[in-house]
């Protein structure tokens, strides 16, 4: 087996253990433990909601039971004297004992005296109609059969839940006959159950279920049975809730209790299960350490050597130099002689490739110097015949035609020479909007509207670029006189960008698009189109036309977003 196979085999198999181990035990063992642990914490403090539900209740009952009880009652229900309301039934009754009702109904079920009160604003208030429609309708609050009867709980006004308590009223020594009942009671508010809240140090929340309740309690009173009364849901993962459903004084259903607590269990076992995530951790660690040291002797060390070697020939740019590895003949000594051999390779190539560009620049450079010569013979046979000339306005046009082309032709020789380094120039980013506008300049587009939108584009590319629109904008001006307008913009996308080229020509026909790209096309411009297609190529770049024939041409040239040597083409300010 190779070195890198046993690396791989090995370290794969010690860390697909480990994680196994680390996976089941803490989703296993801890977070079930955990969950199970918050799920009895919240059904205690649910409990525990209720219970101080419950106590409020008890406390009213006993408060009531103290009032109706009582012979000052006793003699009230049947004589209804204004002393007794003038001592007992006043304002602060109600603030003291936190009452927003209270109710006198007579042994034929009238009432006889009644009083509601507002304790946010701390007054009377006038006892809603339903309170007197119910205990006209319904007598559960009425019925005592006995000196010693109650009924209490929960009622669901329009206006708001109301906890009820019903009494007998009886003598101050528990001795009827039963004249009447006393009814008080408190709204089940969201002061009250911010009251309820502050005393148990829980968040508290009660929606009435004949309402448009949430959505989680929708989905907690379809999961309550009378078996699972109390229903645990996490919200997320800093917070659980637990419901549970609040019955009226009928036994039907009437409010749902939410309580909301933060999830210190749960989370607690998280932190438990990561710890013992880093105890495994820390213990792969060292078990790939132990076998990281029985690696590097043989084989790590010799390609840290290796590697080191690459580099620094890599940033010496010197395909001279050779790489040395120790150790024995195995596959790292067999990379090394590969890499000498590539290398001699490539200096035997760099040296031919400099030979070959130190000829083509001396040719390039006699060649310019030559035209150049003729150049100058033609500049000055013009001049002579503008001489004789002069007074013929027709011939003087035709001569400045020709030396503004000759003055083209300077510019060629001038812009040629920049291909002297192409193959030996590093790519750079190039501000494309500028070096657009340069060629422009240079070509003198004076009947064409130049539309340049390429702002905040920045192309990897060397000084083939410019060639790439010296010939788009060159093959359109043998156009010019159907052309009055160019345009160049971009396009982006995920992974690609589109640089387009447009003008308002004839255009291509639909069976010439791809032609127009052959070495053998027309004249000329088949073979311009051919270099500009192979330069983009050489880039990684595509180019098609896509124009409408009639309507003018359209080249799009698609640039991917990364290239061969995981560079990025392009940025876009």
């Amino acid at each position: 087996m190779k070195l890198h196979k046993k690396t791989l085999v090995l370290l794969g198999v010690t860390f697909t253990t480990l994680i196994i181990i680390q996976y089941a035990a803490s989703q296993l063992v801890f977070l079930n433990s955990f969950a199970t642990l918050e799920q009895q914490d919240t059904t205690q403090n649910v409990e525990r909601a209720i219970n101080a539900l419950n106590a409020d209740v008890n406390n009213l009952d006993a408060f009531v039971y103290d009032w109706a009880a009582w012979d000052d009652t006793y003699s009230f229900i049947q004589d209804i004297n204004e002393q007794y309301i003038e001592s007992n039934l006043v304002d602060e009754t109600f603030i003291g004992s936190e009452l927003n009702l209270m109710v006198y109904v007579n042994s034929s079920g009238e009432i006889v005296y009644s009083k509601a009160f507002d304790l946010e604003n701390e007054e009377e208030t006038a006892v809603p109609e339903s309170i007197q429609q119910y205990l006209t309708t319904n007598t559960a609050l009425l019925q005592h059969s006995k000196t010693d009867s109650t009924v209490k709980g929960l009622l669901l006004l329009p206006e708001n839940p109301i906890i009820l308590v019903s009494r007998p009223i009886i003598t101050s020594t528990d001795e009827g006959p039963i004249l009447g009942s006393l009814i008080m009671g408190y709204y089940l508010d969201s002061t009250k159950i911010n009251e309820l809240a502050k005393t148990t140090q829980l968040s508290i929340e009660i929606q009435q279920l004949d309402s448009q309740v949430t959505a989680d309690v929708q989905e907690a009173i379809a999961s309550i049975t009378d078996e699972e009364p109390i229903f645990i849901k996490p919200i997320n993962s800093e917070h659980v809730a637990g419901y549970t459903i609040i019955k009226d004084i009928n036994g039907e259903a009437g409010l749902a209790l939410k309580v909301e607590l933060p999830r210190n269990i749960y989370q607690q076992g998280q932190s438990t299960s990561i710890y013992f995530m880093i105890i495994v951790l820390t213990t792969s660690i060292i078990v790939t350490a132990v076998s990281m040291i029985g690696l590097a002797k043989g084989v790590l060390s010799r390609l840290t050597q290796l590697s080191t070697s690459v580099k620094g020939i890599s940033s010496q740019q010197n395909p001279a130099k050779r790489v040395t590895v120790t150790g024995k003949n195995d596959e790292i000594t067999d990379l090394a002689d590969e890499i000498n051999r590539m290398l001699a390779t490539l200096e035997q190539s760099q040296d031919k490739l400099q030979i070959t560009n130190e000829k083509l620049s001396v040719v390039g450079k006699l060649t310019r110097h030559d035209i150049r010569n003729k150049l100058s013979v033609i500049v000055n046979y013009v001049y002579l015949a503008k001489q004789k000339v002069a007074g013929n306005s027709d011939v003087t046009a035709h001569l400045d035609n020709i030396d503004s082309t000759i003055d083209q032709l300077e510019s060629i020789l001038n812009f040629s020479k920049t291909y002297e380094a192409v193959g030996v120039e590093e790519p750079s980013y190039i501000e494309v909007k500028g070096f657009v506008q340069e060629i422009v300049m240079f070509l003198g587009l004076s009947n064409i509207k130049f539309v340049n939108e390429l702002d905040g584009l920045t192309l990897l590319a060397d000084s083939l670029l410019r060639q790439i629109f010296f010939n788009l904008i060159n093959d359109t001006l043998k156009n010019e006189e159907k052309v009055n307008q160019i345009r160049v913009y971009y396009e982006t996308g995920k992974d690609e960008l589109k640089l387009i080229y447009e003008d308002n020509s004839s255009g291509v026909p639909e069976n010439e698009k791809e032609l127009i790209f052959n070495e053998t096309y027309g004249k000329d411009t088949g073979y311009a189109l051919y270099l500009t297609r192979k330069i983009c190529e050489a880039y990684g770049w595509s180019i098609q036309e896509t124009g409408k024939h009639g309507k003018g041409v359209k080249f799009v040239i698609t640039i991917p977003k990364i290239n061969k040597n995981k560079k990025q083409n392009y940025h876009i300010k």
